[in-house]
């Protein structure tokens, strides 16, 4: 165990972790943790700079040892799963910039070809409406096909493939105009534009990553802690459907610091704190 607020380690590689928010105004304004989810490919790195400590020797100033400052901490982590509303609102913070679009039906088009009697995906296969029922044209759009006549559609899964004795020709191409289902999607910038929201307390609790089956990984007892967590990249805001962030998306946050604050993090165990994250050199 160390008391400096250095960190000698220039990365830690967490794996597999349970991320969680801190809610300052939960339990009645005591604060409470909120989960964001389970993560994978967690790490943190740190750039740092070298400092030489000057001391005096017959009379004159020599540098006799150097140290490491820190000047920024990267976390990076990967979400497994759907993102609760709750953590990301309170990874947005009050004033972030927000733009969505309504769930909805749109047309879409695409080109594609049929060979013998065999089953083709569509492009959007999870979102084909039946009514409107699609058009097959050729792709000079001088012929419009019938179904089931010359093509048939399962709209259930995306698949469209030519019937015996059609008119379409093998390999001929064609133009297909169907309606979809389009998702309610939100874009929102995470990270609070403002100083007095600036910065969030993240908790990563280890999980042991065996058995391939995330449900299934259970905690180490390794947590790292991020007092001043104050970006979230990409700054330009990510997207996600039905006010969730989605399964897959990785989040890279610079957890940057005010010397004068103290540390941004620490790594600790039931027993106590093992090591500090901070911008000072070791004692």
């Amino acid at each position: 165990m160390t008391a400096s607020n250095y960190s000698y380690h220039p990365f830690h590689t967490i794996g597999g972790a349970r991320l969680s928010i801190h809610d300052p105004l939960a339990d009645n304004g005591n604060g409470a943790w909120q989960p964001l989810g389970r993560v994978a490919d967690a790490e943190f790195s740190v750039e740092s700079e070298k400092l030489d400590r000057l001391g005096s020797q017959r009379g004159t100033l020599q540098p006799v040892a150097q140290f490491c400052r820190a000047l920024r901490y990267s976390l990076s982590f990967r979400l497994l799963e759907q993102a609760s509303p709750l953590a990301l609102g309170l990874l947005a913070g009050p004033g972030a910039v927000q733009a969505s679009s309504p769930a909805g039906v749109e047309q879409y088009s695409e080109v594609l070809r049929l060979h013998a009697t065999d089953w083709t995906e569509l492009l959007r296969p999870w979102a084909l409406e039946a009514s409107p029922p699609p058009v097959v044209r050729s792709y000079d759009g001088l012929v419009t096909y019938n179904s089931p006549l010359d093509y048939e559609i399962d709209s259930e899964h995306g698949l469209i493939r030519r019937a015996a004795g059609s008119g379409i020709a093998e390999g001929q191409p064609l133009v297909l105009v169907a309606s979809v289902r389009r998702q309610a999607t939100s874009q929102i910038s995470l990270g609070a534009p403002t100083a007095s929201e600036r910065y969030h307390r993240v908790l990563l609790q280890q999980l042991a990553t065996d058995g391939g089956d995330p449900a299934s990984w259970m905690e180490t007892g390794l947590e790292f802690e991020f007092s001043r967590v104050s970006t979230v990249l990409p700054g330009a805001g990510i997207s996600f459907s039905e006010e969730q962030l989605g399964e897959g998306v990785a989040l890279d946050w610079d957890c940057m610091y005010d010397p004068a604050q103290g540390n941004v993090g620490l790594l600790r165990t039931a027993f106590g704190v093992l090591e500090q994250f901070g911008p000072g050199v070791p004692a």
